[in-house]
């Protein structure tokens, strides 16, 4: 029989209440500052061999010289999942991401005009490009944020893929709040700032800057400015004209292996649409004849499927056949584009594979 001692209380009340009440003052602290989870690290990267996940990039030309014009190609090639500067798209598990247009020395409607006229479908449909203008006047309106983050947000309102990921920002060096780009320390601290930007984010940023009178061999070093707004940067295309043929030539100098693979020139050239797109090299002419090229190609399709070379015992092929180092160069990226050869390891430790053109097994 139940002992009633403390009045009449039903029998079950006991499981009422919890066993251990917690007092409040134990619980957790409502004015402690909340963590944001950790976020989760995308494993691939915008652009194989040229954009990594979280970096900066230049586009180096002077004015008239075409450069908005071939980065707004080139995103419509990544839009459409083709080819972004001959690097093939990525594979189908990781379509073309978010992207982004920032302007900051021209208009928002002089860039989807010029979209318009160049017609480039992709970056025309809603929500795949979104394009803002932001620049120093009106981040100062706002001096607790980044410039950049205020753009950002804006073209995360517009996107239809979420979070961007690569971002084109036109003029970057009009950003700097203190305008001082030829000086050291405030380049440096901004540069800091693009940098931990693009960490946070996972994007790849690539900017187009102003380039100095002086024609210097490096590209870094053909900045307008101070020295160290070539410090950081992933990947430098400078865009060089020929006032004879019309044709661009385009530089690269990457940390990410584009060279090696795909070669440190190509050239491009305006289509009837004043697209500026990859074309043919204008020297063709000059170049060893197609048969010392056949030769080498031969030789090649001798060894087994599966055979490996290093870069050094492809230039040893070619000058059996009479062609320079420059050449063969183009020729390694020529048979990595059509599936002969494969790009595998580092930049210091680079092998090319033998492959089946076919799409066979590779032969160990």
């Amino acid at each position: 029989m139940h002992d009633n001692r403390f009045g009449d209380i039903p029998d079950d009340s006991f499981f009422a209440a919890p066993l251990n009440p917690i007092p409040p003052e134990i619980g957790p602290d409502p004015d402690a500052p909340s963590q944001k989870p950790p976020v989760k690290e995308i494993p691939f990267p915008v652009v194989p061999l040229l954009l990594p996940r979280s970096s900066l990039s230049y586009v180096i030309a002077t004015p008239k010289t075409g450069a908005k014009r071939f980065i707004l190609s080139q995103l419509e090639n990544y839009a459409a999942g083709l080819p972004f500067m001959r690097v093939p798209s990525q594979a189908p598990e990781f379509p073309p991401e978010q992207l982004g247009i920032v302007v900051c020395g021209c208009r928002v409607a002089d860039v989807k005009n010029r979209i318009e006229r160049m017609g480039l479908k992709h970056l025309q449909k809603k929500g795949v490009c979104p394009i803002v203008r932001m620049d120093a006047v009106q981040a100062k309106k706002q001096p607790e944020k980044f410039p950049l983050e205020l753009a950002y947000d804006l073209i995360g309102l517009e996107g239809k893929q979420g979070d961007p990921r690569f971002l084109f920002v036109e003029s970057i060096q009009l950003l700097m709040l203190s305008g001082r780009s030829n000086d050291q320390q405030p380049v440096g601290e901004f540069i800091g700032q693009l940098l931990a930007f693009c960490e946070e984010k996972q994007c790849a940023i690539i900017g187009t800057a102003g380039t100095s009178k002086i024609r210097y061999r490096k590209l870094s070093q053909r900045i307008a400015g101070n020295s160290q707004w070539g410090v950081g940067a992933s990947t430098l295309i400078g865009i060089e004209t020929n006032d004879k043929t019309k044709i661009r030539k385009i530089v690269i100098q990457s940390s990410e292996g584009y060279e090696e693979s795909l070669g440190s020139v190509m050239y491009a050239a305006f289509d009837d649409r004043r697209r500026l797109v990859p074309c043919a090299d204008p020297e063709h002419e000059e170049r060893p004849s197609d048969s010392a090229m056949r030769g080498m190609t031969d030789e090649m399709e001798m060894n087994d499927y599966g055979s490996r070379f290093t870069r050094a015992e492809l230039i040893d092929l070619g000058e059996r056949h009479g062609i320079g180092d420059r050449l063969v160069g183009d020729w390694i990226a020529e048979r990595v584009a059509e599936g002969m050869i494969k790009p595998e390891g580092n930049n210091r430790n680079r092998i090319y594979v033998r492959v089946d053109p076919a799409g066979k097994m590779m032969v160990n």
